[in-house]
């Protein structure tokens, strides 16, 4: 029988004790940055919040220049409005056309056809698409 040597016995033991603070320090790391990942969030969500409430003054103001102006050109009060509810029913079209276009990227559709087993492509223009997205 060979016999262990204590310098390979006291490396393995050093080995085995770097790994594991080297897994205790990845840890600690992982739930520092979860901790401010966190604290981003809350800042962002504030921020976000400040945002759509400018934004939402700017375009509020934007109308009322429009309305003003429409005004100014003999339009009359209730003309100028629809023309402002014109534009505001546009937009939302269009804003509800693309919701309408990318909710179908929620579905996981193609992970759900690969865990059925089904031999059809649900949606073949998705690799398509998806290498002209990329």
């Amino acid at each position: 029988m060979s016999k262990v040597k204590p310098g390979i016995v006291s490396t393995v033991m050093d080995l085995i004790s770097s790994y594991i603070k080297r897994v205790s320090d990845l840890t600690r790391l992982m739930k520092l940055e979860a901790q401010l990942a966190v604290k981003t969030l809350a800042v962002l969500a504030v921020l976000v919040f400040i945002l759509g409430s400018i934004l939402t003054t700017f375009w509020l103001s934007v109308l009322v220049v429009v309305f003003f102006y429409l005004l100014s050109l003999n339009y009359t009060f209730l003309s100028a409005a629809f023309f402002i509810a014109g534009i505001n029913l546009v937009i939302l079209a269009g804003i509800f056309l693309v919701i309408y276009k990318l909710k179908d990227n929620l579905f996981f559709k193609h992970t759900i056809h690969q865990l059925t087993f089904k031999n059809t492509d649900p949606d073949e223009t998705t690799h398509e698409r998806i290498a002209t997205e990329n």
